[in-house]
């Protein structure tokens, strides 16, 4: 990234990846430190951090669902297979489990 010669960076600036929206172009914001050094020619900014974008919230949260449910799924298993030896002859629960719509 290039910054004009006349812009003086504290070293302690920091810089955020930002998006305005969900289709907008994103740019770098700069926020100042209040060290009395500034970054040289070529120097690097240490404090970084990436914009959390919205892309990127809606695919956990899409995913992370879809994670719960198989964690879901596989724990119901087990409850059955634990509850099948158990029950000889009332197999209410098993039946009340195999009934479940669980997204395969």
């Amino acid at each position: 990234m290039k910054i004009k010669q006349d812009i003086k960076l504290p070293i302690d600036t920091s810089a955020e990846i930002i998006g305005l929206g969900l289709m907008s172009d994103k740019y770098i914001s700069l926020v100042p430190g209040s060290d009395g050094k500034y970054l040289n020619n070529g120097g690097v900014i240490e404090f970084t951090q990436s914009s959390l974008s919205l892309e990127s919230l809606i695919g956990k949260f899409i995913f992370g669902g879809a994670e719960k449910k198989a964690d879901s799924k596989d724990n119901n298993i087990e409850l059955k297979e634990g509850y099948t030896d158990q029950g000889r002859g009332h197999n209410s629960i098993s039946d009340e489990i195999d009934s479940m719509n669980i997204p395969g």
